[in-house]
């Protein structure tokens, strides 16, 4: 099936939300039409872009997505997630991602929202699926949410309460039924968000001209502020808290305003006083000052007279030792100078003998590096030269080995030659009745033979080649190494060359420090005769060894290069060779060829004339024997004529009748075997040549039926390993596909491709073991699913219970209590409460019921304000609370609307009026009351929807299995009077 990826962009108008099917099975995606600022806000664009062939695990669907505010990610949105009607789990969105997993049989409402910002719901009813379809997993559902900040002076909020989008199971689409949008539902609210969009664009307006006047008046009094006008600043800021009575900043400003005025009197006040204080503290100090003063000028008068007697005293002394150290200095510089000078002449012979004997270690250094140079040179000529011969000497040998192996091939094909020839003259012999067939036989039989030289003598050639490409391939590996192993040698000589050369000038080191010590001038005169002597030797060596290094390379050179050339001359004689041996066995194989066919020929042509000739000698003998035969019968005729004439006539005539019919009987036999003996060797003729005849169809038809048969199977051969191929080529296709999901733990896409997998090769172990893993997977999943329910369940119960334990509705909690006992028998702290409660012996009496008029008056003030109509509203939702004065609900209604009053009154605009706008509920259901039952697990549900000219209301009753029934308004508890009264009178 082809997958369409549809993505769609922008938003239509306010919430302009229609869910189109693709081809994907089970995918749909919101296409949302038209484009304005205000949508990139509100719109819920259901992006429902499903993975390639994602699938949410058996009898579970997964919906997931992002929530956003104006197309970027939106932290601390909260997903709450209500089954039946009841809260079951919520969950806060840390980087603007969430997922759920919805169970089959409920009916979900899906509500996003964060503080401060307009709540969007999602009704998600996952009924009425078909016992078949819900064992195989569903496509996942991706929703994403963009919402968009509450609207100071519009009802967005209330006119919003109903979901912006339904959600149900379609047995029909894409032949196997999946979840699919509600168009009819779309199309229903769509006139009526167009006319929100118009009311939104107006308050919109008001509040950018709101905005304006706020930062007008926050950039004035900021600028007062800064210059420290508090009182027209504080004016400013009051002037802006009264245009955005939410802002927290004016508000704050002239906090801080006020607590600068407090601090500015507090440091007037405080630096008046340290004023004070400092000029007491300066004329006491001055006071102190004069008398410490007076004091220390006698003190001050008393040492100067002792300083000045100490002074005399102490220059006297200082007079007479000064004098005494000038002497003692002047002969320590005397000392010291003769110690210096002697010590700076040390110094210099001993720099100059440094640098002597430095120079001649350098230089004699110098001579055994060159020495060493010639003889690693001579070193390496020698190992090259060597190299050199040895790859001469290992191409004779190919050579030679080629040659060798040629003749064998040689004998070989001879002997192949004179075998063919013998079957050739067999075959020559056998069917000499059938020369020009023989004739055709032996030509092919010789063409076939002289290819089948051609084709080895072919191979001989290239196999040649081939050996002599791998020997030069494995000589220049070996001059690879064999160079490596030198240059390590080279490497390893020069080391230890440099090892005696630093011993050397070790020793040289040390026997001059020893001569030093035994006489200076003595060893430094021996020691300068004895690196001459040493240099001039080293020179002299070093000069010897080079000439004779070169003398012994050039002789080399010319050796080796001879001996390539003789090496390299050798070879090409030996290839030549070769080359000439393979062309005159070329030539003689086709020349005996020929010759056989030739003489071949020749010996048909030459039987052929024999058997001519002897055909002829027969028919010679047989016309002889015939006229013998004439004659005889005339002689016979002739004598008895002769003797019938002696005799008597009648017994002449009696003797020549019989004589004449003896004649014609014996001529009649003779002709009559004659031709009886013609007949059999015509037909024993004819049956040969049939015979021939049908031995050489037969055999014509056995070669057409083997080849036949050769191509038949060579056809099936190659079928069947074509369908082999096709056959791992769909499998490893499979797999590659089953395993990717695998990875992926789309585990539906992964079983269904590794079942396709084993149907193609039901012999393969490793798919059946992927879908028995993946079936434990899924019965995990599933369990694990089935848990969190539970869990979801109970702690929601526990939620409800603990609320109701705290505000002492024993009734309700007792209610909660034993419904979580119910789910999680095991759990001790159920128990422990309704214990709790037992002990504490309170009274389990009904709750708090509201008056007739309140609910009237409640219902009168809800109305009015839904309309817009503020100040009649404020009125009611007062009558209410003097009514039941413990009611929250119109008190905090009272404070909204105040807060409402007095924005419009600081626009000084009207609101707009929606009195005639008909909401979501008045839109889908008729006027008065509709009942409508549903039945859930372990809960009986109720739904009263009632509508009221251009608004409705929806209100529920829950009747648990428990015993415990709840009443909502909304989302909103209520009481069971409430219930009567409001969903009675409605009608």
């Amino acid at each position: 099936m082809t997958i369409i990826h549809i993505f769609v962009g922008y938003i239509s108008q306010l919430f302009c939300v229609k869910i189109h099917r693709i081809l994907l099975r089970g995918n749909i995606i919101a296409k949302l039409k038209g484009a304005s600022t205000f949508t990139r806000w509100l719109t819920a664009y259901f992006v429902l872009l499903l993975p390639l062939l994602a699938f949410s695990q058996q009898g579970t669907i997964r919906v997931y997505g992002n929530i956003t505010e104006n197309n970027k990610k939106l932290p601390g949105a909260i997903v709450s997630l209500y089954a039946n009607g009841s809260p079951l789990t919520s969950v806060t969105s840390v980087n603007g991602k969430y997922e759920l997993s919805l169970e089959l049989g409920v009916d979900y409402m899906v509500t996003y929202t964060k503080p401060g910002f307009i709540t969007k719901r999602i009704e998600f009813n996952t009924k009425n699926v078909p016992a078949d379809r819900a064992k195989n997993p569903f496509s996942d559902f991706p929703i994403d949410i963009d919402l968009f900040p509450e609207v100071p002076g519009t009802d967005i909020d209330k006119v919003l309460m109903q979901p912006i989008g339904k959600i149900a199971y379609d047995n029909t689409y894409d032949k196997v039924g999946d979840f699919v949008s509600d168009d009819a539902y779309h199309q229903s609210i769509q006139g009526l968000l167009d006319k929100i969009e118009a009311a939104r664009k107006d308050a919109e307006s008001k509040a950018k001209e709101i905005d304006a006047q706020y930062k007008k008046a926050i950039s004035k009094a900021d600028g007062e502020y800064q210059s420290k006008d508090y009182d027209n600043a504080v004016a400013d800021y009051q002037a802006a808290s009264a245009l955005k009575p939410g802002e927290q900043y004016p508000k704050d400003q002239i906090a801080t305003i006020a607590k600068n005025k407090q601090q500015a009197a507090s440091d007037a006040q405080a630096a008046q006083a340290k004023k004070a204080a400092d000029a007491k503290a300066a004329a006491d100090a001055a006071l102190k000052a004069k008398q410490q003063h007076q004091a220390d000028s006698i003190a001050n008068a008393k040492k100067a007279a002792d300083a000045k007697a100490a002074a005399d005293a102490a220059a006297l002394k200082a007079k007479q030792q000064h004098q005494a150290d000038s002497i003692a200095n002047a002969k320590k510089a005397a000392d010291a100078k003769a110690a210096a000078d002697a010590a700076l002449k040390a110094k210099q012979q001993h720099q100059a003998d440094s640098i002597a004997n430095a120079k001649k270690a350098a230089d004699a250094k110098a001579a055994a590096d060159a020495a060493l140079k010639a003889k690693q040179q001579h070193q390496a000529d020698s190992i090259a030269n060597a190299k050199k011969a040895a790859d001469a000497k290992a191409a004779a040998d190919a050579a030679l080995k080629v040659k060798q192996q040629h003749q064998a091939d040689s004998i070989a094909n001879a002997k192949k030659a004179a075998d063919a020839k013998a079957t050739a003259d067999a075959a020559l012999k056998a069917k000499q009745q059938h020369q020009a067939d023989s004739i055709a036989n032996a030509k092919k039989a010789a063409d076939a033979a002289l290819k089948t030289k051609q084709q080895h003598d072919a191979d001989s050639i290239a196999n040649a080649k081939k050996a002599a490409a791998e020997d030069a391939l494995k000589s220049k590996k070996q001059h690879i190494a064999d160079s490596i192993a030198n240059a390590k040698k080279m490497a390893d000589s020069r080391a230890a060359a440099d090892a005696a050369l630093k011993a050397k000038q070790q020793h040289d080191a040390d026997s001059i420090a020893n001569a030093k010590k035994a006489s200076a001038d003595e060893a430094l005169k021996s020691k300068k005769q004895h690196t001459a002597d040493s240099i001039a030797a080293a020179k002299k060596a070093a000069t010897d060894a080079a000439l004779k290094a070169t003398q012994q390379h050039q002789a080399d050179s010319i050796a080796n290069a001879k001996k390539a050339g003789d090496a390299k001359a050798a070879a090409e004689v030996a290839l030549k060779a070769k080359h000439q041996h393979e062309a005159d066995s070329i030539a003689a194989a086709k020349k005996a060829a020929a010759n056989d066919a030739l003489k071949s020929k020749k010996q048909r042509i030459a039987d052929s004339i024999a058997n001519a000739k002897k055909a002829a000698d027969a028919k010679a003998l047989a016309d002889a024997a015939l006229k013998a035969k004439q004659k005889h019968e005339a002689d016979s005729i002739a004598a008895a004529k002769k003797a019938a004439s002696e005799a008597a006539l009648k017994s002449k005539k009696q003797r020549a009748s019989d004589s004449i019919a003896a004649a014609k009987k014996a001529m009649a036999d003779a002709a009559l075997k004659a031709k009886q003996q013609h007949q059999a060797d015509s037909i024993a003729a004819a049956k040969k040549a049939l015979s021939d005849a049908a031995a050489l169809k037969a055999q014509q038809k056995r070669t057409a039926d083997s080849i036949a048969a050769a191509k038949k199977a060579a056809a099936a051969n190659a079928l069947s390993l074509a369908a082999k191929k096709a056959q791992q080529t769909k499998y490893d296709s499979l797999i590659k596909i089953a395993d990717g999901a695998f990875d992926r733990k789309v585990l539906g896409k992964a079983k269904l491709a590794y079942i396709n997998a084993s149907k193609v090769k039901p012999d393969e172990q490793y798919p059946q073991d992927q879908i028995a893993l993946i079936d434990k997977n899924l019965a995990a999943a599933k369990a694990l699913a089935l848990q969190k329910a539970q869990d979801t369940k109970y702690d929601s119960l526990i939620k409800i219970a603990d609320a109701a334990f705290k505000a002492k509705k024993w009734d309700d909690a007792k209610s909660a209590y034993t419904g979580a006992g119910n789910v999680k028998p095991d759990q001790k702290y159920p128990k422990d409460q309704l214990a709790a409660i037992t002990r504490m012996n309170v009274s389990t009496t009904p709750p708090h019921q509201v008056s007739a008029a309140y609910t009237v008056a409640i219902n009168k003030a809800t109305q009015l304000y839904v309309t817009k109509n503020y100040k009649d509203a404020l009125t009611a939702y007062q009558q209410a609370s003097a009514l039941e004065p413990g009611e929250n609900l119109p008190k905090d209604q009272i404070a909204k609307i105040k807060d409402i009053l007095a924005t419009q009154a600081a626009n000084n605009q009207a609101p707009a009026d929606t009195s005639n706008v008909k909401d979501s509920i008045a839109m889908k259901y008729p006027q008065g009351t509709t009942e409508e039952h549903i039945d859930e697990p372990g809960c009986e549900v109720t739904r009263r929807i009632v509508v009221k000219g251009n608004h409705g209301w929806i209100y529920t009753r829950k009747v648990w299995s428990w015993g415990q029934t709840y009443y909502f308004k909304g989302l909103q508890p209520i009481t069971e009077s409430a219930w009567n009264l409001d969903t009675q009178t409605s009608n």
